[in-house]
């Protein structure tokens, strides 16, 4: 499809010799063009979601297992009756699917107030967001995951509650016959938990980082007190509609509290501009291959103080710049590392489209048009009173709160042309916060799944180490009385507790740093793999982990031999 769409566009500029550059097309697929990189941040999203889904499987499942060991006797005291173990198995079976179900129905409850919630945060960022809604689809789909969750956290414990030992259940008497395959497997959720915790909370310690270094991007322009009007002139009541063009940055300069007008075709953070291809002087192109290519821009005069841009090199446009003078050109330093290095740009020529040839008369300061995330593009600035174009976006910048100034600059627009629509109005303080929507919408996600990963593995450690405490509470008596120290009490369980903790930050280490090259087209100036992130969130962990495990130890030192000895 690419080829034949440059075999047409070929054909139609070998017809219309006028626009013989415009030469190329580019193809995209509609499903990209609507959805963009967002798709990678989605897919992130869906994983975090799942990873928590599965902590707290784990975690339910842990819970299921201390219970299925206390309830041996009864399970036991069943079969013994002539209940089938296949029955007994669907019995515990039917309890985790309605712990599901009662979950599930939450979950949903909790949906629908986080619908609003996600679409707020992504500012219409997020492609179609206003069709998300809690349809017959995603109620199906929230119903097969809660049958799914149910099984997954209760087949194990419901068959290990119904393959016990009958009379070893039945001989123990109330006491839990627990063994060491019963640990070993609760041990093994708990290391599960902990390494999908460590990976949560990596990917948002990563996404918190890559934020925070987005927020500390330079836009390239000052977006306080800046103000912008998108509108379109009308070339059919306007027959020179540049002189109208001019007319309204005149009127809008003259208002008492504008301290600066230009204009701009496309907007920064609203528009990329035009695609042209150019040539240095002396440059050949051989055949059948395309000339660089570079953004172009169609601004006023007086734009670039305007935004606060600042000039680096030669001089801004000027109203002596027309379509009779020879054409000159502005490009950015983006432009100029890419084809002058180490050189001056100013007062030097380029070939624009066939072989027009243009003056570089200055050099801008980089600015971030695309989006806040992709650095400056080798950029050329033409002015609009030499290579025009109908569409107009008024920026305006104020000494005072730009929005108070609404009105009197509609005003100056409607005086030049009553019957003028004017499509938006907006602040770049705004199009900023607007521009950071979908990485603050993941950031903010990704850290709450980490939170909530991080609160889950802790949860599900000290589940383990109070289980252990109790079913060794005999064990530990004895301990005591044969003068074993309390503090090696509270140590054992804790050495316990950060054995398993260890274990599972091992392992999710290598899960975070796979999620790091998967987040790597998400993130900004922050390595995928950095050492010293992953080191900070392992320490976080371990940390928590000791906490987790201080109240079980606590509860175990706290143990009365005598009383522990009296009850056997």
């Amino acid at each position: 499809l690419t080829n034949e769409m440059h075999a047409i566009t070929k054909r139609l500029a070998a017809t219309y010799p006028e626009d013989a550059a415009w030469s190329g097309a580019t193809v995209q697929l509609l499903r990209e063009a609507m959805t963009g990189d967002v798709r990678t941040a989605l897919f992130v999203l869906f994983g975090a979601v799942a990873f928590v889904l599965l902590i707290s499987c784990v975690n339910v499942a842990s819970l299921l297992l201390a219970r299925a060991s206390v309830r041996e006797r009864e399970m036991a005291v069943r079969i013994a009756l002539g209940a089938a173990r296949g029955r007994v198995v669907r019995q515990l079976l039917t309890e985790s699917l309605l712990l599901a179900l009662i979950g599930g129905a939450a979950g949903v409850g909790f949906a629908a107030l986080g619908r609003r919630l996600l679409l707020t945060l992504s500012a219409g960022q997020m492609p179609r967001g206003a069709e998300v809604q809690l349809d017959g689809t995603v109620m199906l789909f929230a119903l097969g995951v809660t049958l799914l969750t149910g099984l997954l956290f209760g087949v194990v414990p419901a068959l290990r509650g119904a393959s016990g030992d009958v009379q070893g259940a039945l001989r123990a008497g109330g006491r839990s016959g627990a063994g060491s395959a019963s640990h070993r497997l609760r041990h093994g959720l708990v290391i599960a938990e902990v390494s999908m915790a460590m990976v949560l909370v990596a990917g948002g310690a990563l996404m918190t980082r890559s934020f925070t270094r987005l927020l500390q991007a330079d836009p390239g322009f000052r977006t306080e007190r800046l103000v912008g009007f998108n509108f379109t002139l009308s070339s059919e009541r306007h027959a020179n509609y540049r002189l109208q063009y001019q007319e309204i940055l005149d009127r809008v300069r003259a208002l008492p509290g504008v301290e600066a007008a230009g204009a701009i075709k496309d907007a920064p953070l609203r528009g990329t501009g035009e695609r042209v291809g150019f040539r240095l002087p002396g440059m050949v192109v051989p055949a059948g291959e395309e000339p660089p290519l570079a953004s172009l821009l169609h601004v006023s005069e007086g734009f670039f103080r305007a935004i606060g841009t600042p000039l680096v090199a030669g001089r801004e446009f000027a109203l002596t710049d027309t379509d009779s003078t020879p054409p000159v050109v502005i490009v950015n330093e983006a432009f100029v590392k890419a084809w002058f290095p180490g050189q001056r740009a100013a007062g030097e020529s380029i070939l624009l489209g066939g072989a027009q040839r243009a003056e570089i008369v200055g050099v801008v300061g980089d600015v971030r048009q695309a989006d806040m995330a992709i650095p400056a593009v080798p950029t050329m600035y033409v002015h609009e009173m030499q290579n025009g174009r109908v569409r107009m976006n008024l920026m305006v910048r104020t000494r005072g709160e730009p929005l108070a100034m609404t009105r009197s600059i509609r005003e100056a627009i409607w005086s030049v042309d009553r019957l003028q629509p004017i499509t938006a109005v907006f602040t770049f303080d705004d199009v900023l916060h607007d521009a950071l929507a979908r990485p603050r919408l993941l950031t903010v996600l990704l850290a709450a799944f980490g939170v909530m990963g991080l609160t889950l593995g802790a949860l599900g450690l000290y589940g383990v180490l109070a289980f252990l405490v109790s079913h060794r509470q005999r064990e530990i008596g004895v301990r005591l009385a044969l003068g074993a120290r309390r503090l090696d009490v509270l140590r054992m369980i804790i050495r316990h507790g950060l054995a398993l903790a260890l274990a599972g930050v091992t392992i999710g280490a290598v899960g975070a740093l796979a999620l790091g090259r998967f987040l790597r087209g998400v993130l900004y100036g922050v390595a995928p793999s950095d050492p010293l992130m992953l080191g900070a969130v392992a320490i976080a962990l371990t940390i928590v982990a000791v906490a987790a495990s201080w109240i079980p130890a606590r509860r175990a030192a706290s143990v009365d031999p005598v009383v522990t000895l009296r009850a056997e």
